[in-house]
């Protein structure tokens, strides 16, 4: 398999688990390869933590 960016061959890619997307190990990290699911992952996390204290704020007035 090679991978994504560098072609490099891999006789174990790496699946990014946000963009699932074939890397070598050097680029299977998300910053690595300017992974661009992940930064969607992180503002849907961060939106509904900020929902949920608006929720138990809300509840607490």
């Amino acid at each position: 398999m090679k991978c994504d960016i560098c072609d490099a061959n891999e006789s174990i890619p790496f699946r990014c688990n946000y963009c699932d997307k074939l890397f070598c190990q050097m680029r299977r990290i998300p910053v690595n390869h300017s992974c661009v699911s992940v930064n969607e992952y992180i503002n849907e996390k961060t939106l509904k933590i900020i929902l949920q204290w608006i929720r138990i704020w809300n509840a607490l007035a």
